[in-house]
């Protein structure tokens, strides 16, 4: 799995995917939040901006 969308995944399920995660050593969880209201330039698709953020 790479991606967990916040608005989309149960808080169920994010816990879970945590509490398995959480034994592991040398595990990186990074987060990444982009309010998409406030970006200026209303010309730039905001869905490749965040997509090339997240990688």
């Amino acid at each position: 799995m790479n991606e967990l969308k916040s608005t989309k995944t149960s808080d169920e399920l994010k816990t879970s995917i945590l509490k398995k995660l959480n034994p592991l050593k040398n595990i990186k969880v990074y987060t990444l939040l982009l309010d998409k209201r406030k970006i200026k330039n209303s010309d730039y698709d905001k869905n490749n901006l965040y997509n090339f953020v997240s990688g």
